[in-house]
């Protein structure tokens, strides 16, 4: 066990999309590395839900072999897989109808004492759904969490849509809303590395920046998430989703001394969020970098066009 990692207690995760590329190359995998790291329980539980009429000895063999391939060559994990997929259930259900629910609600009808989160691995379009169903089932516990993963809509007034009712089932704070990307050990290290790096904490300012390059180079392609990229696309997944946080992570402001609170993140990644003008022509190179997604970082009470040393942010998405 790794002397960073904290036990926690049993509980219970269902994963809605469970059969999808994100459960099975994302979710899994780090769920995984965390069992064998020793922080969760062997009597947690995790049960995968999708529409695909599959059993759990058949979901727990195409977990085994996502699992196989995330870790390599890595004897060591690969010895602990067989003490992790007995956590693992299976349900297939429609999230929109009625079919299999009675079922997956049988699972939790003496363990309402213990944390229960449901992770919304599938399309926004059927968040509500699932949300309303949850209710209707009698899963939903003061204990209980949901996860739900941007990009949650496909514009502000879905957005606020789903998030009023969703909002209308949980509490807030029982709403986990997530971008995987900023799980990523590089994202989380951008605070830190800036924080606490004395050297670099007194360059990074627009002072000493004159451009920000966030670039995501995959090896992989569409995989299993053509229905996705076609409702959703690339530049809203990708873009607007991914790299706009990281650049967020990049330009956000910290405080000077070390008061900084990690609750006060989502906050001051809005704050730099609303710095960001989107591109003009009429500023130099702005052509050649609207066509990557360029934006120039300027202060509320900034004018744009008579800023110019402030930094060029360009996010550009690459396959």
């Amino acid at each position: 066990m790794s002397t960073y990692a904290k036990v926690v207690p049993s509980f219970d995760l269902v994963i809605f999309g469970a059969t999808g590329d994100l459960a099975l190359r994302k979710l899994l995998p780090a769920l995984f590395r965390r069992h064998a790291d020793g922080q969760i329980p062997d009597n947690s539980r995790i049960f995968g839900v999708a529409r695909e009429g599959i059993d759990a000895d058949t979901f727990r063999q195409r977990a085994d072999v996502a699992l196989r391939r995330s870790i390599g060559e890595d004897v060591a994990l690969a010895e602990r897989i067989p003490t992790f997929l007995p956590m693992l259930g299976y349900h297939a259900l429609d999230a929109t109808g009625d079919r299999g629910w009675d079922a997956l609600a049988s699972e939790f009808a003496n363990d309402e004492k213990r944390e229960r989160v449901f992770y919304l691995s599938t399309s926004p379009s059927i968040y509500v759904d699932i949300c309303q169903r949850l209710r209707r089932h009698g899963l939903i516990t003061p204990d209980t969490r949901v996860v739900i993963e941007k990009p949650i809509g496909h514009d502000l007034a879905s957005a606020n849509a789903i998030n009023d009712a969703v909002g209308s089932v949980f509490a807030e704070q029982q709403i986990y809303r997530i971008d995987h990307y900023l799980a990523k050990e590089m994202a989380q290290n951008i605070i830190t590395f800036r924080a606490r790096n004395a050297m670099f904490a007194q360059l990074w300012s627009k002072e000493h920046i004159e451009k920000i390059d966030v670039i995501a180079l995959e090896s992989i392609s569409i995989e299993g998430r053509a229905a996705f990229y076609e409702q959703t696309g690339a530049l809203r997944d990708i873009v607007q989703g991914h790299l706009l946080q990281l650049l967020a992570l990049t330009i956000l402001p910290l405080p000077e001394d070390d008061t900084f609170s990690w609750d006060s993140l989502p906050d001051r990644r809005l704050e730099a969020l609303q710095w960001l003008q989107p591109a003009d022509p009429a500023w130099p190179w702005a052509l050649s970098a609207l066509a990557v997604g360029a934006t120039r970082v300027v202060a509320p009470d900034e004018d744009a066009t008579a800023a110019p040393d402030r930094p060029w942010a360009v996010a550009a998405a690459s396959a």
